[in-house]
């Protein structure tokens, strides 16, 4: 995460990053238990969904920027969130919905929508303020503070030599049903890709995202795979694939779909998977690399897939992983 300075005045790099503080500090700053982020509704998204004490369902958009739609915004996941009502016994329907918009400023317009509609608006604004040589996040609603928080200092810190940019809607939305676990976890591989080198670009397409220099020289890619039992009752999943050596000795450089555990750290298997998400050849880590250890022609492939198990070679890390499709990427171009 970082914050960029002019002058003065502190700001968010990107939407994101608010997202991110405020996600992680709902209960310190506005004393409500985050629920879910970026959820999808009736083809809305919902940047956080949280949950009072009382069981009462609060939306929260965020905006970075002034914008004067933020009304309209928040009416339309009211109405889709009161037709359907999800999330069970987690949620008290007879509470009334809170609406909440957070931003560094609102518009004067944004006022009079609030003002004439029939729904509760809460308009919370946040800016920065220097205190004591340390740097604080303030939230404020009409002119008054409700709550702040010392800026963690790895906010401040300048910024990468690789700029990495504020996620594509695209991956915001396959992650939107995802558990925290998973939505960090690509996130980090996210950042991993693209801060490697300033000439890996992220291509956004219809069917998938797409990692390298260009279409033509990529070493990772990300899609949706349907999970589910049936194509009736679908679950969607976020799946990377990378650009890896052939493990059956070759010297070839294939398209793996990587399955790796919830939180996008530890490698199961890969599988051979030319073209969308079919699978010809499974290989399971790291027993298939003891099977072939003795293999003639094997070698070289094991060596730098061994790069990728942890000290004690009884697992398969995906970042180790990840950067072998790096540097396979590198020296293909």
């Amino acid at each position: 995460m970082a914050l960029i300075q002019t002058g003065a005045v502190w700001q968010f790099e990107n939407e994101f990053e608010l997202e991110e503080l405020l996600w992680h500090n709902l209960s310190k700053l506005l004393n409500l238990k985050p629920f879910k982020r970026q959820f999808s509704v009736r083809g809305q998204f919902c940047d956080i969904l949280a949950i009072a004490d009382n069981r009462q369902l609060v939306i929260i958009e965020l905006k970075n920027v002034e914008d004067r739609y933020v009304v309209q915004q928040l009416t339309r996941y009211y109405d889709a969130l009161k037709q359907e009502q999800p999330f069970g016994d987690e949620v008290n329907w007879e509470k009334p919905i809170r609406l909440m918009a957070i931003a560094p400023s609102f518009h004067s317009d944004t006022v009079i929508d609030c003002t004439y509609n029939t729904l509760n608006i809460e308009l919370l604004r946040f800016d920065f303020e220097e205190r004591d040589q340390e740097l604080y996040l303030r939230v404020i609603e009409s002119s008054s503070e409700v709550a702040s928080m010392p800026v963690p200092s790895s906010l401040k810190t300048p910024p990468a030599e690789v700029a990495i940019a504020g996620p594509p809607r695209k991956l915001l939305n396959w992650l939107s049903d995802s558990p925290e676990a998973e939505f960090q976890g690509m996130m980090g591989v996210r950042e991993q890709l693209l801060g490697f080198d300033k000439r890996i670009k992220e291509v956004v397409e219809p069917q998938a995202i797409i990692y390298g220099k260009g279409k033509t020289k990529p070493c990772a890619e990300i899609r949706r795979q349907n999970v589910g039992v049936s194509s009736k009752s679908p679950k969607w999943m976020p799946r990377l694939f990378l650009w890896l050596p052939d493990l059956d000795g070759n010297s070839r450089i294939l398209r793996m779909i990587i399955g790796s555990d919830e939180s996008w750290k530890h490698v199961e298997a890969v599988g051979y998977c030319p073209t969308a998400c079919r699978t010809k050849r499974i290989w399971h880590l790291p027993r298939h690399l003891e099977i072939v250890s003795g293999c003639y022609g094997y070698d070289s492939t094991l060596q730098k897939y061994g790069q990728a198990l942890s000290a004690d070679g009884e697992e398969c890390l995906l970042p180790k992983l990840v950067e072998l499709a790096l540097h396979v990427w590198l020296s293909r171009i």
